[in-house]
């Protein structure tokens, strides 16, 4: 029995002791995993730190990281000896600035020095070839007199008339080889000063490309921060598996330490040596992670030395940026100063010439025409912010021209009232052998001999008398009743000048009349101004007089005129308004239009396309427009098929399209304006449809630029600042699905006032509204960003949509509104007058007051 129960507690001893052996196996590869698992957690808390100080990304990247960090230094390396490439580039750009900046100056004292010359050659030419005219006109003179002469006058008169007559030939040849030699230097001067601005256009051009590429480096730069930004979101959630970590961790602890309870029960020895083990393993874990430290902060060293270096090199390029900047801008404000003031004096100043009959009846008209003069001189600066230069030719007869050698008294062009004032103050009223007089002589006399120069000429005519010729005198005595004033006339016209007819009686009324006719045969009737002061008192016919200068000036410089100008002088009678304009002046509410009596209305089934500039097109072409083409930089898409009516006729015309009323059949909250050229004829292909888009999508996508820059700015310095919400249109081609090859351009009918904020000929609107002057700064901002190649005109729209804009570029041939120089030139004096509109926006983009 005993011997029984001792082999079986043997037996029992034996399993525990076995189950104890196991229990230990247990606790030593518990322990490993233990202290394994532990070194995986002080691993991936040195990651996380490493990660925090460098930007890591996930715990299981950190192996792919460490290769792709040792291949990132090769690339940084590159990157550094790029960078001192570039370095030295710059240095040399920066050299080739300093030597162009005082190119530059040279060029523009260059410029003006050219100017002048080309100023002063001007004047000799006009200098000779009014003598050679006046010359040869007197060759005429004499020859159509020679056989009245020969009935009165001896032999010996004879010979000194032909001799005379030879030796105006002569001198004419004379004058002939000078003026050529003299039309050559002038040539020659002008090539010079073309070449002068090619330079400077090309210098500007070097200046934008540097800034382009300063633009793409901080575009690299913002690139980078948002890389920063989402390594902290990574960060942060390495933080929460760090906290998931530590949880396994204390589980893993608690459960060690029940172990240990067991195995110290059982053996502690065994127990002491699986931690002497656990400790000798622990110690080598630590040397190889005291080692991979080391390591990394090494690497970690050499990153933040190479970042500080690429650092403190993107800050002087970025210096080097911001001087080129600063450089572009003054250069570029010099330009405008230079264009400017050419601008100011070709559109800037009106040209008035009084021309006055000085015969024995005309002492009081003359005393109210100079009466009118210093009081016109206020007016035409009021009503036109131009000044004005005035002059007078104080014409008689044939028999006063002989006795002054062959020239009527005159005073040429000068800013001085006063002068004009006192000279006609000295000049007597007499003369006149018969009743009628020689205009035509006054006329050709004052084309001829004045110095005409501006773009903008006025010519008052101030007299009591007609013209001789049978067709003009109304029947009063004229001995030269075979003189023809049409010629004269037609000169007139040639050279643009605008004549204003005064009738003070009904003598000159016959040929006021014959001369109305030529202007009409002419087709130039914008070109007479004629007025009726038959009735007026003699004391108050100055003020009427200075009413007229008023008109004229207003006239010929159209800033009272808000149309749109084209080129085609048909559309411009036609029409001065754009298609859409047309439409709001014509109907209150277009949405009831099929509801409207005596308005046919038809089904129609059109492909609706939407037509779009090319993003990259338009940034890569922002200063040349003739470079995007209309295949490759426009994209069209198709938005699908519509069932519509629409009116069976146009419903408005504007100056070049016609415009007709479309809604959609299922959606009849949606009115749109559907337009073809005047004629009744159809787009006949896609692309002729796409080409009439042009000017109002490249505008569309330089407005979308220039209220993103201003909300940009503004957000950086005054948020305070309002800024209109402002945008073109959309526009959609519309393919007729019932005919073939016929499209048409739509967009939608916006409900609202339709405001023209600036046209395209010097119009400028006052309103003191923010809209207004967002248009203004628009203008101006499309001009100085296109290195003034171009603006953007007809700034004009319902509410915060605009559309049907216009472009006035450099070289005049975008289309049938783009009024070229002389548009850019209008829109820059009556802005000089205005400069306080759009100033707030333009002083947000850091761009100068011209």
């Amino acid at each position: 029995m005993e011997r029984t129960e001792l082999n079986s507690q043997i037996a029992y001893f034996k399993q525990e002791k076995l189950d104890l052996q196991k229990k230990v196996e247990d606790y030593q590869k518990l322990k490993e995993d233990l202290i394994v698992k532990t070194f995986e957690i002080k691993g991936l808390q040195k990651d996380l730190e490493f990660a925090n100080s460098r930007g890591s990304q996930t715990k299981d990247e950190i192996n792919r990281e460490l290769d792709f960090s040792k291949q990132q230094i090769k690339k940084l390396e590159q990157q550094l000896e790029e960078v001192k490439t570039k370095n030295q580039e710059l240095e040399v750009e920066k050299v080739k600035q300093e030597m162009k900046l005082h190119i530059d100056s040279q060029q523009i004292e260059k410029l003006n020095e050219l100017q002048s010359q080309n100023t002063q050659l001007e004047k000799r030419i006009t200098e000779y070839k009014a003598q050679v005219v006046s010359l040869n006109d007197q060759v005429r003179l004499l020859q159509n007199r020679q056989q009245e002469e020969m009935r009165s006058s001896i032999k010996g008169t004879d010979f000194a008339s032909a001799e005379k007559i030879q030796g105006y030939e002569l001198q004419i040849t004379k004058l002939n080889a000078e003026l050529r030699s003299s039309q050559q230097s002038f040539n020659e001067s002008q090539q010079c000063l073309s070449a002068a601005k090619k330079q400077c256009f090309d210098s500007e051009k070097k200046i934008m490309e540097l800034e382009k590429s300063v633009e793409s480096l901080t575009y690299l730069l913002k690139e980078k921060d948002r890389g920063i930004k989402e390594r902290e979101q990574t960060i942060k959630q390495l933080t929460g598996e760090l906290e998931e970590t530590k949880k396994d961790m204390m589980i893993y602890q608690k459960n060690l330490s029940n172990f240990k309870q067991i195995a110290q029960q059982a053996d502690p020895k065994k127990v002491l040596e699986i931690d002497s083990e656990a400790l000798k393993v622990e110690e080598k874990l630590k040397l190889r992670e005291e080692q991979r430290n080391r390591e990394q902060r090494r690497q970690e060293q050499q990153r933040q030395e190479e970042l500080q270096g690429r650092q403190e090199k993107l800050r002087q390029e970025q210096q080097q940026y911001s001087d080129l900047m600063q450089k572009g801008k003054e250069q570029r404000q010099k330009t405008a100063q230079f264009l400017k003031k050419q601008m100011l004096e070709s559109h800037g100043k009106i040209e008035v010439c009084f021309l006055i009959d000085v015969t024995g009846s005309m002492d009081p008209y003359k005393e109210q025409a100079m009466k009118c003069i210093k009081e016109s001189m206020k007016n035409i600066k009021i009503k036109t912010n131009r000044d004005a230069l005035w002059a007078t030719v104080a014409y008689q007869d044939f028999g006063e021209l002989k006795q002054l050698g062959g020239l009527y008294k005159q005073l040429n062009f000068t800013p001085n009232p006063k002068e004009i004032e006192e000279y006609l103050q000295e000049i007597p009223c007499a003369g006149g052998g018969d009743a009628a007089e020689d205009i035509r002589g006054g006329i050709m006399q004052m084309i001829k001999n004045l110095h005409w120069s501006k773009t903008f000429k006025i010519a008052l005519l101030i007299c009591d008398a007609p013209t001789h010729g049978k067709r003009y005198n109304g029947g009063v005595s004229d001995r030269y009743p075979n003189e023809d004033i049409e010629d004269a006339i037609n000169l007139l016209i040639d050279n643009n000048i605008l004549f204003v007819a005064i009738l003070f009686n009904k003598v000159t009324l016959p040929m006021f009349e014959e001369i109305k006719k030529m202007y009409q045969r002419a087709d130039r009737e914008e070109l007479l101004l004629f007025a009726d002061l038959e009735n007026t008192e003699q004391g108050r016919i100055w003020q009427e007089l200075v009413d007229l200068v008023s008109q004229a000036s207003q006239r010929a410089t159209q800033t009272n005129n808000k149309g749109t100008r084209s080129k085609n002088n048909q559309a411009n009678k036609r029409s001065q308004s754009g298609a859409m304009e047309a439409l709001c002046k014509q109907i209150k509410d277009p949405f009831q239009f099929d509801k409207l009596p005596g308005v046919s209305i038809i089904p129609a089934k059109f492909g609706v396309f939407r037509v779009e500039l090319k993003q990259d097109s338009f940034e890569a072409n922002i200063e040349n427009l003739k470079r995007l083409d209309i295949n490759r930089d426009y994209s069209v898409y198709q938005e699908g098929q519509w069932d519509c009516i629409r009116t069976e006729k146009f419903f408005a015309q504007g100056q070049m399209k016609q415009v007709f009323l479309m809604k959609r059949q299922n959606n009849q909250n949606e009115l749109y304006v559907i337009k073809m050229p005047i004629g009744d004829l159809t787009y006949s292909s896609q692309e002729q449809a796409v080409v009439e888009c042009r000017s109002h999508l490249i505008s569309k996508c330089l407005m979308k630029k220039f209220i993103r820059e201003l909300q940009d700015a503004r957000d950086k310095s005054d948020r305070s600042i309002k800024i209109p919400e402002v945008q073109y249109s959309d526009f959609l081609i519309l393919k007729d699905l019932e005919r073939s090859n016929s499209f048409w351009i739509a967009e939608r009918y916006f409900t609202g006032e339709f405001v023209k904020y600036n046209n395209n000929y010097g119009f400028i609107s006052d309103e003191n509204l923010d809209i207004n002057h967002l248009a203004q700064a628009y203008t101006y901002y499309t001009y100085f960003i296109s290195n003034f190649n171009y603006m953007v005109n007809d700034v004009q729209g319902v509410g915060n949509y605009f559309t049907d804009p216009a472009l006035n570029t450099k070289d005049s041939n975008f289309d049938e509104t783009d009024m070229g120089i002389d548009g850019q030139s209008m829109y820059m004096v009556s802005y000089e007058g205005k400069k306080h509109m759009g100033r707030k926006y333009l002083d947000l983009l850091g761009i100068p007051s011209p």
